[in-house]
């Protein structure tokens, strides 16, 4: 019986083994209790889990992909949906972002702006004469859970960088949950909520490989990932709201190209780009792509429909629809009247962000080792001398040169001298970003089609991933959702697991303090800034560059004959 079922439906032996995998992962994550040192988590077996549930993921993936007429919308749901009930229940695992999302949510419930004081000013607060301060010091006296959520907030220093849209859903995780509940609560509603827009992107992306006959087997690619599980169902950060609203704008587009509908359709699209944007900025990067497909209009056309002309006036509306929208949105975050904020500006947190934050990348890491001065490096805003083991063998160009580069930009443009080679690394990366953006936008314009709308939309994301200072693993859900619209899928699946390779950076951490790493010069996190993460992309950069070439110049021996 067994054996039939599994003929008749391939996916059910490799999603039965996952859910194991799942499961076995959910029971091990009591070990990563916030009570538990870092020294003593189990984080090998829980990366060997992983590495487990991910070459499951692929084994389901090509069984879905090759026997494609075998396979439902629904079995594939279903498995999606049993996973996350599993992994919902695990303890969060070497990441505590949910836990200022908690807080903040409170703090709207309270009718407090979130973004005014920082954790840290509220613990300081006692004595303070601000109404609103007050209140959330209240707050944080009101229950130990609260407490307990407060105290553990990292970064406490800094107001909340989170945007309004995913403030709203913290809010409503608040009201949600009862007032005296544990911390354990706490993370379960915020999580569920989190898992509740994940499985919405999962059935948009369902409708869309519907909509363009492609196997719905590609939406394993999205809803079977070991790091969509691990970042929104354990983890439970916020982007899978954005992840929906960004795939909502997508599918908007591809109805109003389908079915018809006039020129509403692309400005609703508009509309929910500007919710996505809202709830965390990166979707900010797609307005030149929606613009090329808000211009072009319809562009496939059947009996029923007659196609839409080129409109530059349907085009600005989408447009200034969008940055309105926007705009209105962000308001709470970005205005300050006077003698309203706190010690700090509410965007200090994303400007620290934006201006510092640099962890698990590759390219990045190349460009600014070569830019950074070999004397002195930054240690708590200081510029001290370098020790030998900080140094990077990626290196190449001369100290003569670096030094020069950082003290000619830092006189130039008065930026502090440790934030220049930042700095110059963000405008060269930029500058690289939106020459690549704009040549694809040039394709998409000239060709439009809605594959190479949504091909154009994943590798906007992938790029900007891999172009960032800050390759969380998480951020890769951004693109991973419209993996299956894309020419080279099968290579860029690899990237889902790879990038889970960042949680042994706190097993270096806490296993090799002050001790060199495998008789290198490197210590603790540095092997892995350092080395690991050369492991981690450099060899899959180096191949998928291989690819690429080979199949440019396999079209182009096709396109010459």
């Amino acid at each position: 019986m067994a054996s039939t079922t599994a003929k008749r439906c391939p996916t059910v032996l490799p999603g039965i083994l996952l859910l194991a995998t799942y499961a076995a992962i959910t029971a091990g994550s009591d070990q990563f209790r916030l009570a538990t040192q870092l020294k003593d988590r189990p984080i090998p077996a829980m990366l060997m889990g992983f590495a487990i549930a991910f070459a499951l993921y692929l084994w389901g993936l090509r069984r879905g992909l090759t026997a494609a007429d075998s396979i439902s919308a629904k079995s594939v749901l279903g498995f999606a949906v049993a996973f996350r009930i599993v992994v919902l229940l695990s303890t969060p695992i070497l990441e505590i972002d949910i836990y200022r999302y908690i807080w903040d949510g409170n703090a709207v419930v309270a009718g407090v702006n979130p973004y005014r004081f920082s954790p840290q000013q509220i613990q300081q607060g006692a004595f303070s004469s601000n109404r609103d301060l007050k209140k959330l010091v209240r707050l944080g006296q009101s229950t130990a859970s609260l407490k307990s959520i407060l105290d553990t907030i990292h970064f406490g220093d800094l107001p909340s960088p989170y945007p309004p849209v995913s403030q709203a859903v913290f809010g409503l995780s608040a009201l949600l949950t009862p007032d005296d509940a544990s911390v354990a609560t706490h993370l379960l509603v915020m999580k569920s909520l989190i898992v509740l827009f994940d499985l919405a992107s999962l059935w948009l992306l369902i409708r869309m490989l519907a909509l363009l006959r492609k196997p719905v087997g590609w939406a394993i690619a999205y809803g079977w990932c070991p790091v969509v599980l691990k970042e929104f169902a354990n983890s439970g950060h916020l982007d899978s709201i954005t992840v929906f609203f960004t795939m909502a704008a997508a599918y908007a587009v591809v109805v109003a190209s389908k079915r018809g509908g006039g020129a509403s359709g692309f400005i609703f699209s508009a509309s929910l780009l500007a919710l996505a944007t809202a709830g965390k900025f990166y979707p900010l990067i797609l307005t030149p792509v929606f613009f090329v497909m808000w211009w072009r209009g319809r562009v496939e056309v059947t009996a029923s429909t007659a196609s839409l002309q080129p409109s530059l006036l349907r085009a600005m509306a989408g447009l200034c629809c969008y940055v309105l929208a926007t705009g209105l949105l962000l308001f709470p975050m970005f205005y300050e009247p006077p003698g309203t904020g706190g010690v700090q500006h509410k965007t200090a947190g994303l400007a620290k962000f934006l201006r510092e934050w640099e962890i698990n990348d590759f390219v990045f890491m190349v460009v600014i080792e070569n830019l950074k001065p070999s004397e002195t490096l930054l240690a708590d805003g200081q510029e001290v001398p370098v020790p030998f083991a900080r140094t990077s063998w990626l290196q190449v160009t001369p100290p003569e040169f670096r030094t020069q580069i950082v003290n000619s930009c830092a006189a130039r443009f008065s930026i502090p001298r440790h934030e220049v080679p930042f700095f110059i690394t963000r405008v060269l990366t930029s500058v690289a970003f939106g020459v690549i953006l704009l040549w694809m936008c040039i394709r998409l314009a000239r060709g439009p089609s809605l594959d190479g709308f949504l091909q154009t939309v994943f590798l906007t994301l992938a790029i900007f991933w891999f172009l960032s200072p800050t390759q969380n693993p998480w951020y890769w859900t951004w693109a991973l959702a419209f993996i299956p619209f894309t020419k080279d899928n099968k290579a860029w699946l690899w990237v889902s697991g790879l990038t889970l390779i960042y949680y042994a950076r706190f097993w270096f951490k806490s296993q090799f303090v002050g001790i060199p790493v495998a008789g290198t010069r490197y210590m603790g996190v540095d092997f892995f800034d350092y080395v690991i993460t050369c492991v981690e992309f450099g060899p899959w950069l180096v191949w998928f560059a291989i690819v690429r070439t080979h199949r440019f110049l396999t079209d182009r021996a096709k396109s010459g004959d």
